[in-house]
């Protein structure tokens, strides 16, 4: 027999829970029991025996004005400090993908990846520092750091998303700006069953110019969705909701960009002298603007020419010093991402007593991306005629280079997989226990085949960056990048070159945590949380993978090129007969007639392109250990050790108890916590480095080597550390009238350095055999040694929050929060004593106390501080059609003075701010919604934010990515009660993403994808 589930007494304890709370509270426990009541109360036979004929009107808020009304309730019967988004229906939260739908939330932004949202920050704080759980369990991430790619999870298929943006004990800890918790749907607690089928059909506008190979402006995304409940007669109320997503889309995406590695050069001495970069006085030999007279900065640490080591920037006219990258390269490209989702869930209360909740989500990725650029390959040669602003942007120049044609053929797979286990258990109405099991596990394996043919003479060309941001390239020697043929010189050849190259990633993550709440009968105290969570998460990170086979025939770490041991020279036939062959067979049909047709690229608009595989593919023709005709995979390395690599094993034990308060001052009602959290958290690396081995010579003085006796350079090297942290917490919420409470907040943070920071690999730096300093001194076998990672204290902060908040109706509000962050970080670079186990005489033996230079967590201080202003008002007292009007607006403005000290080129190029952090952020919406239809457009805004190449540790010279407006729209037509169609169009002002180096205005990537559509038919069942 099935029946529609009645409240039990899970739902009876959360209404005991609730009338213990002030009025304001009690009735919206009154609320939240009628949502739960309503579809019995819908389905079931009222008793005959009435005596009250009294009827009630249940008005159900659905559509974009019933998410707006969800959400605002969450954020109001919160007693943290947060935002959220919560679907009015389930699968209806407005936008493509859930990092989409996040941005919808006040303080939350995106950084863009080929024009959709990715990593979010929150409050202007980058990634880095924020957090993410899914369904209050932490998320893996196939990405370099511990910040969430949220595409993973189908925004189709997620009830709602909460920002917390004060912290409390119960919160897993590790968001210094906030904690992002996506939750899944419990289909009991849902009520009702339905059945959701959508087909959409994408369109992406930038692709319309782009004609052969693989380009198609089209793309699809079906989802199929179901929730059901049940009640039976023995085994009580269980319900599942299943959902099923398939996208197949592109990212199209013009690129410009240069070198990482930005030089900085001067024209003149301080005495108004010409540099004129042949054989000047200051640094001897080298390229023009490099390491001769011109070079001031390599614009990369550890790299010469080092600013205050070899140069001294007193010794330069500052007028005439300018920035600029050692190549520059303009991209088009043709790319498919297929992606594939499942989340699942099931509930099962069997009777009054017991709640068992089980959930599951699948993600699989797969992206392949066919890359052609045009490229410079020496921009800092025979460089005249500059022009330079004041900032020290290079605005115009001519020079001569070697053009080159680049082709990248690259295959990414990401899967991801996480679920976890809850059980509940009510044995009276005064306690609860909960327990949780739960997994997560993302992987990641990209696959790069990369090629070159760079021209063997030199062409002129000028080079003007005025007014476009990708710069105007002119060959002043009529020289065509559009025939491939040009770039092979008059014996017929062409320099050509080939890697295979990849990156492998998994995090994996068990956890387990347990809690209870005990109520208790207090004035103050409602209820007293405690309970504890350990986790178990490892990493394995795989980089540097280069690979290549010689034209010999042998495999090496690394490229290979016809320049490779005189090779192209001694086999100038076989040379030419390559060249030709890759000039006859591998061009391909790519034709973007609309390159860079919003900016000025010149030359660079219209360039030859072809077939990477082709490409290689004829370079392994002519290999002698080839397998055969054509291109194949050559495979992986056959030793992938490395010093870089990482493999980190972090446990994380920690345990809370918290207060929950519920009580008056005055006639004013105070709800909130008082807890304490307590995190150890055990750290273990293993890695490749060094390693010493150490021989007794026949006169007592020792003999040091890091190649083992079997030949071996490479060894295996461990690392292990603790630390134990205390994080206090404290939130209150002054319900002062029914609309207007005041809420406060102190907490302690923490955030956690990136796991793949925490390599164990070191090289060392060893006496030699003929340093009578050191060699009769066993324990100065090795002088010193230098870590490739560390692991590292986490960032610390000390945070107030204050949010006053007016809610005037149930879909309105205004509030305005404050907030101060006394924060300790940051990272510095410095010696630390280790023990170094090294081979003497073939027994592993310690070397104490050995001098090892490593980056660790700085010890200084900064404040972060500012505020956030929110209004949204639905004008349901207008007349209509007006009454169907609604508005939001969000800003939220942050000041630093936090430091992250330029490394690249010191005393030139400034410091930084903290990684990601944005002063200004806001969003806006207007909405309209009729019984039919809905129509919204929302406006997002982010200000420049530092953005550095390679985190934690960035060493070169800092990168921005520049102001950013998107604007969106959607639109929705109901055909019937169970059909509708609709529309969604993303960035409609064609908005590039622009990054800069060094300052404002040198571009080093500049991106434009276009466009992006979304039109879609629903029925619901």
């Amino acid at each position: 027999m099935l029946t529609t589930p009645k409240l039990n007494k899970i739902n009876r304890g959360i209404v005991a829970y609730y009338a213990r709370r002030n009025i304001a509270h009690s009735l919206f426990a009154s609320s939240l029991v009628c949502m739960m009541a309503t579809p019995v109360l819908a389905q079931e036979t009222p008793s005959a025996d009435t005596s009250n004929d009294d009827r009630v009107e249940v008005i159900e808020v659905s559509g974009l004005r019933g998410t707006i009304t969800r959400s605002l309730n969450e954020k109001k019967n919160n007693t943290s400090i947060v935002d959220a988004i919560a679907a009015a229906d389930f699968g209806e939260l407005p936008g493509l993908s859930l990092s989409d739908i996040i941005e919808n939330i006040a303080g939350a932004s995106g950084h863009r990846l080929k024009g959709s949202q990715n990593e979010i920050s929150i409050r202007g704080l980058g990634s880095y520092w924020g957090y993410s759980t899914f369904n209050g369990r932490t998320i893996t991430n196939a990405g370099p750091g511990r910040a969430v790619n949220f595409k993973k999870f189908p925004s189709d298929l997620v009830d709602k998303v909460v920002i917390y943006k004060s912290q409390q004990a119960n919160l897993v800890e590790g968001g210094t700006s906030g904690t992002i918790d996506v939750t899944s749907l419990r289909p009991i607690d849902y009520g009702k069953s339905l059945t959701t089928v959508e087909a959409s059909g994408i369109y992406n506008s930038y692709y319309n110019d782009v004609d052969g190979g693989d380009t198609n402006p089209w793309g699809s995304k079906f989802v199929i969705s179901t929730v059901r409940q049940w009640e039976t007669d023995d085994f009580g109320a269980m319900g599942f909701s299943l959902g099923y997503v398939d996208n197949n889309d592109s990212n199209p995406e013009e690129n410009y960009g240069g070198s990482s590695q930005m030089r900085v050069c001067a024209l003149r001495g301080a005495d108004g002298s010409v540099l004129d970069g042949e054989n000047g006085d200051l640094v001897k030999g080298g390229r023009d603007c490099d390491d001769t007279a011109q070079g001031v900065s390599a614009g990369r640490q550890g790299s010469s020419p080092i600013i205050g080591n070899h140069t001294d920037l007193a010794d330069f006219d500052e007028s005439s010093v300018f920035y600029v990258p050692s190549n520059l390269y303009w991209r088009t490209g043709e790319d498919t991402d297929d992606r594939e989702n499942v989340v699942a869930t099931f509930q099962w209360q069997p009777n009054d007593e017991w709640d068992i909740n089980f959930d599951f989500e699948y993600s699989h990725l797969f992206y392949e991306e066919k890359r052609m650029e045009l490229g410079l390959s020496n921009n800092l040669e025979n460089l005249t005629n500059h022009v330079i602003g004041d900032d020290h942007t290079l605005l115009y120049v001519e020079g001569r280079t070697e053009a080159q044609l680049n082709g990248e053929n690259r295959t990414q797979k990401d899967v991801y997989k996480g679920g976890g286990f809850n059980v509940a258990y009510l044995p009276n109405d005064d306690l609860t226990i909960e327990a949780d099991f739960s997994y997560s596990e993302s992987y990641r394996y990209r696959l790069r085949h990369r090629s070159q043919m760079r021209s063997k003479d030199f062409h002129d060309y000028s080079l003007d960056r005025r007014d476009t941001n990708v710069g105007t390239l002119t060959f002043t020697d009529g020289f065509d990048p559009s025939d491939m043929s040009n770039f092979v010189n008059d014996n017929g050849v062409a320099r050509l070159d080939y890697r295979r190259t990849h990156e492998e990633r998994n995090d994996d993550i068990w956890a387990f945590k347990l809690d209870g709440e005990y109520a208790l009968e207090h004035d103050i105290f409602s209820s007293l949380t405690a309970g504890f969570r350990y986790s178990e998460e490892s990493l394995y990170d795989e980089q540097t993978t280069d690979n290549s086979i010689t034209f010999e025939g042998v495999q090496r770490n690394g490229n290979t090129d016809t320049d490779d041991n005189s090779w192209g020279n001694n086999n100038p036939e076989t040379h030419a007969a390559l060249t030709a062959s890759i000039v006859n067979n591998c061009g391909n049909d790519h034709n973007n007639s609309g390159l860079f047709d919003e900016e000025n690229a010149g030359s660079a608009s219209n360039f030859a392109t072809y077939d990477t595989k082709c490409f290689i593919g004829e370079i392994l023709n002519i290999i002698p250990s080839s397998q055969g005709n054509g291109f194949y995979d050559i495979g992986e390395r056959p030793d992938l050790r490395d010093g870089a690599d990482r493999y980190v094993d972090e446990d994380i034990f920690s345990a809370y108890v918290m207060a929950n308060i519920d009580t008056e001052i005055g006639n004013v009602g105070v709800t909130g916590n008082l807890g304490l959290r307590m995190v150890q958290t055990t750290t273990h690396s293993d890695g490749f480095g060094d390693k010493a081995y150490v021989t007794t010579e026949d006169d007592g003085t020792f003999s040091t080597t890091t190649v083992s006796p079997n030949g071996d350079s490479i060894s295996e090297l461990t690392l292990d550390s603790k630390y134990t942290e205390w994080l206090p917490s404290l939130n209150l919420s002054f319900a002062v009238t029914d609309e207007f409470i005041v809420r406060t907040a102190a907490y302690q943070a923490i955030s956690r350095f990136q796991l793949n920071a925490m390599s164990a690999g070191v090289s060392l730096n060893t006496c030699g055999v003929d340093n009578d300093d050191c060699n009769t001194d066993f324990n100065q076998a090795v002088l010193s040694s230098s870590a490739s990672g560390n692991h590292l204290q986490p960032y610390r902060s000390d945070n107030y929050d204050l949010s006053l908040e007016y809610y005037p109706s149930e879909d309105a509000a205004v509030t305005l929060a404050f907030y101060w962050k006394d924060f300790t970080g940051g990272y510095v670079s410095t010696t630390e004593l280790r023990d170094i186990v090294v081979s003497l005489d073939g027994v592993d033996t310690v070397i104490p106390n050995v001098g090892t230079t490593v980056n660790q967590t700085a010890d200084e201080s900064s404040t972060i501080k500012g505020y956030e202003f929110t209004a949204q008002k639905a004008f349901t007292e207008l007349p209509a059609p007006f009454d169907g009007l609604g508005a939001s607006v969000a800003y939220n403005h942050a000041i630093s003075d936090f430091v992250s000290p330029e490394v690249g080129s010191p005393g030139i190029v400034p410091d930084a701010n903290l990684f990601g952090f944005s002063k200004d952020v806001a969003s806006a919406s207007v909405y309209w919604e009729g019984d039919d239809v809905t129509l919204r457009l929302l406006f997002k805004h982010r200000s420049k934010y530092f953005q550095p190449n390679n985190l934690p540790f960035p060493s070169r010279s800092h990168r921005y990515v520049q102001e950013q407006n998107y604007v969106d729209f959607s639109a929705k037509y109901k055909i019937s009660k169970k059909v509708s169609v609709s529309f969604k169009a993303l960035n409609l002002l064609n908005e590039p993403q622009v990054m800069t180096r060094g300052n404002d205005t040198t571009v080093s990537d500049y991106s434009r994808t276009g466009a992006k559509f979304n039109l879609g038919i629903k029925a619901k069942f």
